[in-house]
């Protein structure tokens, strides 16, 4: 199973590789390539503009290397009624190299310019919220709605409204000492 929404070669980065929930993938990653990867991620209106409104071409020039391709993310915004973010991350197929002499540092994700770093709330599916609840002994409320893709909608208020801990990581997996892959979850201590 793939999302309709995703290439089967980010698919298989972000559910083969990284260890993310295959729900979780469906709901809140897309592929983009061509114009498409400018619009998510040159949205904001102080980015330069034509006198026809599009993207000046220094900009253009600049995130050339989107153009070929790569997955976006991107959640729900608390500052907005939890209504869909415009802000999000775009990890490109073919990532720019740093412009810092004699570093061969790949800058392999890109955040919409111009604009500031947003805190993710990616949208859950019911299973996540379920386990959300029983691991902080948290009942969940009743009636949940379901939405036509999977999206169990209230999760987020619901966090925040039981002042559910929130644990900050950089990523789902870390190199044990050993080198052998662990999950980040047995790495942290139940809270």
């Amino acid at each position: 199973m793939h999302s309709p929404s995703l290439q089967p070669k980010h698919f298989q980065e972000l559910v083969g590789s990284s260890g993310i929930d295959c729900n979780l993938a469906y709901l809140n990653f897309i592929s983009l390539e061509g114009t498409a990867s400018y619009e998510y991620l040159l949205f904001c209106d102080r980015i330069p503009r034509t006198n026809t409104g599009l993207v000046s071409n220094w900009w253009l020039r600049r995130y050339a290397h989107v153009a070929t391709g790569g997955w976006w993310c991107s959640g729900l915004d608390p500052l907005n009624n939890w209504c869909l973010m415009e802000w999000g991350c775009y990890k490109p197929n073919h990532p720019k190299q740093v412009s810092i002499p004699n570093s061969d540092k790949l800058i392999k994700y890109e955040h919409p310019p111009c604009t500031p770093t947003r805190v993710f709330c990616l949208k859950v599916p019911l299973h996540i919220w379920q386990q959300t609840s029983l691991r902080y002994g948290v009942q969940m409320p009743q009636n949940i709605v379901i939405t036509e893709i999977g999206e169990a909608l209230g999760f987020w208020q619901w966090v925040m409204e039981q002042k559910i801990p929130l644990i900050i990581c950089e990523g789902y997996w870390y190199k044990h000492s050993t080198g052998n892959r662990k999950r980040a979850r047995h790495f942290y201590k139940n809270t």
